[in-house]
């Protein structure tokens, strides 16, 4: 980062110390010092407090924020009297200038703070300062538009504000798509009806290196993502969040790139990321260091190429909500005529297999699932101490193999009922392969697989008790399947697991630092 005095000489953020020099010999490298920064960007938000009706904070050093209740009059001079003497209560209290922009709306304001720009002050009140405003801003300037967007406004002849006026709003739609498309069409007139986010949830929860990132062996590759992985986790528990989308990016040397000038900085690189979503939220180490590093190894690049990596936790779930390993139960709330109507089916047929069911829980259970159950098994239902939750003794089912000799096409192969009673049964049964750990931990080996189905017939009659308890084992069973052994049994017997199937997802752009 760098002052204004040096920007003057043409020095700007991110430059080489080296070439900062060259264009301003006197430049003087200061230290970060973060503790100050933190004491008085607290000093600066007390401030800000006295004056905002509602606020919006940017970074430590900007704020958005709406004072409406402190303008007596419009036009009046009270809004650059309001701005002058926030400054002068900044400057006093801080010791640092501030600017200042006014405009009716968040666009408007942050243009007029960049015309402000140092310490001074603009108030954009009249349709003449909106048009000053927006003719000398291009579009790379505007809120949402990036260097993709901007290559695509320039294939269109679109530099400045004004060339994005005069293209129609259906041409922006059909090449940027609507909710784009319209957003800069509004943007490019001073429109903008964004409200204040004075709330904002986390998002996401991240840790990425790309300095200094350098592997002899893949041993030092392995150890590093395990660290990382660990850090991600450690901030995520922090936070009291847990997530359900991985994702990783990684920092490729590009072909006949060298060294770079800054001291094993990541110099010319490609970028590279690829994410995955578990059927459930987590929080563990060793369930992000499986994906991460297996998705890492997926792209199949020589270690001694990776210049930089990271790992971001998105979809995030507040742990407060839901117990660790919980699957979360769609339902609404009953009417009150709704208690006085039999909980489940009132036919008989006998020949359909009989089923016992926890009439709570039944209750709970999707409508399309409650109407699946009834329209195939005779539904006998009882309170659930009653009921005691495991398969019937005379069931068909011998000794179970290990879980990782399982052969997940033999799984789909097998009808649902008798794969239900499968994935309870190896839920129930004391296989510290994943019992003992986090579900996420097991891989399944198809050279060590055995035939399924040769082994096991399915049963005529299986009797069981539908629980939460079942449905959190099965989940943890679906955690290990692959992603595209998932996707073919949830299309072909469409077993309600409440959770998506795993994606993956691949982009590729390159990037100088």
């Amino acid at each position: 980062s760098c002052n204004y005095i040096a920007r003057s000489f043409g020095v700007c953020n991110g430059m080489m110390i080296q070439q900062a020099k060259a264009l301003c010999p006197a430049l003087q490298i200061i230290p970060y010092e973060f503790e100050k920064y933190k004491s008085i960007s607290e000093k600066f938000y007390r401030i800000l407090f006295q004056y905002a009706d509602e606020i919006e904070a940017v970074s430590v050093d900007e704020a958005l924020i709406e004072v409406g209740s402190h303008i007596n009059e419009l036009y009046q001079g009270e809004e650059d009297a309001l701005a002058l003497r926030i400054r002068d209560e900044v400057r006093l209290t801080t010791g640092c200038e501030a600017s200042v922009g006014i405009g009716p709306n968040i666009l408007l304001a942050r243009m007029s703070t960049k015309k402000a720009k140092p310490a001074n002050s603009f108030y954009c009140k009249s349709k003449e300062d909106i048009e000053e405003l927006l003719s000398s801003q291009r579009v790379i300037d505007l809120p949402g538009v990036g260097y993709a967007i901007e290559e695509k406004l320039a294939n269109m002849n679109v530099e400045t504000i004004p060339d994005l006026r005069d293209i129609p709003l259906h041409e922006l739609k059909s090449k940027l798509g609507p909710k784009l498309g319209q957003t800069l069409y509004n943007f490019s007139r001073g429109i903008d009806d964004r409200p204040l986010a004075v709330s904002q949830e986390r998002q996401s929860v991240s840790a990425e290196v790309n300095w200094g990132v350098r592997f002899e062996n893949g041993e030092k590759e392995k150890a590093f993502v395990y660290d990382l992985c660990k850090e991600v986790s450690d901030r995520l528990k922090k936070y009291n969040k847990r997530g359900k989308t991985i994702t990783v990016k990684v920092l490729k040397r590009q072909e006949g790139a060298g060294e770079p000038v800054k001291h094993l900085g990541h110099g010319h690189v490609d970028s590279f990321s690829k994410s995955y979503t578990l059927n459930d939220y987590t929080d563990q180490m060793d369930v992000i260091n499986k994906h991460a590093y297996s998705m890492l190894k997926s792209f199949r690049f020589n270690c001694v190429d990776i210049r930089g990596f990271g790992i971001q936790i998105t979809k995030l779930d507040n742990q407060n909500k839901m117990e660790v390993d919980q699957g979360r139960l769609k339902y609404r709330r009953l009417n009150p005529e709704d208690d006085a109507k039999p909980k489940g089916p009132t036919f008989t047929d006998k020949n359909k297999e009989s089923m016992s069911v926890d009439p709570d829980v039944y209750s709970e259970l999707p409508e399309s699932v409650q109407r699946e159950l009834s329209s195939n098994y005779h539904l006998v239902f009882h309170k659930e101490e009653t009921i005691v939750p495991t398969i019937q003794q005379n069931s068909q089912l011998p000794e179970l193999p290990p879980w990782s000799q399982l052969d997940p096409m033999s799984l789909l192969a097998l009808p649902g009922t008798m794969r239900e009673q499968v994935l309870k049964a190896y839920s129930e049964k004391n296989n510290p392969s994943w019992q003992d750990r986090p579900s996420d931990d097991t891989t399944i080996e198809k050279e060590n697989s055995i035939a399924l189905a040769k082994n096991f017939e399915p049963s005529k009659t299986i009797s069981t008790s539908i629980t939460t308890t079942t449905k959190r084992s099965s989940l943890r069973v679906w955690n290990e399947i692959p992603p595209e052994i998932c996707k073919k049994v949830h299309k072909k017997d469409e077993v309600e697991v409440d959770k998506p199937i795993p994606k993956v997802n691949l982009k590729k752009s390159s990037k100088v630092k």
